[in-house]
């Protein structure tokens, strides 16, 4: 039975990495980890000099590991429909970066909640650091996801050569 599945169709499903409940397409729930660590790179471009950069993009987001997160947003942004409009394929990259902050935010409160009843030892001191991190991820997720919509375009639309320009 050979049908296609629509690439708007979102479903929650447990992730592959970090077992938090995820939104991904239902077409990214079918592939493989092996397929999926070909055809992504995580976050940040895939170029060699990133990864000697101090201080440039990686998985994690103060030593919490989002990768899940970031895979499903490369795997969104590298999928080639043709025959779409331009103002179709904005719409797409609009619920892929909507899809990255919702997944980061899904890790990073999970993440919070198993910390705050983790409270070891030190009380005040870690609830206040839970506290800290937890606030200091979330702002750094959002600052994330500016910089995805703003400059992610190019990436975007990296192979995607002849898009119809839909008359308005």
């Amino acid at each position: 039975m050979n049908y296609k599945i629509d690439p708007f169709c979102i479903e929650e499903r447990i992730g592959n990495f970090n077992k938090i409940k995820l939104l991904a397409p239902t077409n990214y729930w079918n592939c493989g980890t092996r397929y999926l660590s070909r055809i992504t790179n995580g976050m940040g471009p895939n170029t060699w000099w990133v990864n000697w950069c101090p201080g440039s993009v990686r998985n994690q987001i103060l030593s919490l590991d989002v990768r899940e997160a970031a895979v499903i947003h490369d795997y969104m942004y590298g999928l080639k429909h043709r025959g779409w409009s331009l103002k179709e394929h904005k719409a797409y990259k609009k619920l892929a970066d909507d899809l990255f902050i919702a997944n980061l935010m899904r890790i990073i409160e999970n993440n919070y909640a198993i910390e705050k009843a983790d409270i070891g030892f030190f009380g005040f001191l870690d609830r206040w650091y839970t506290k800290k991190s937890y606030q200091a991820r979330k702002v750094l997720a959002r600052d994330l996801y500016s910089l995805v919509v703003e400059y992610g375009d190019k990436a975007f639309f990296v192979g995607k050569h002849k898009i119809k320009r839909s008359v308005v």
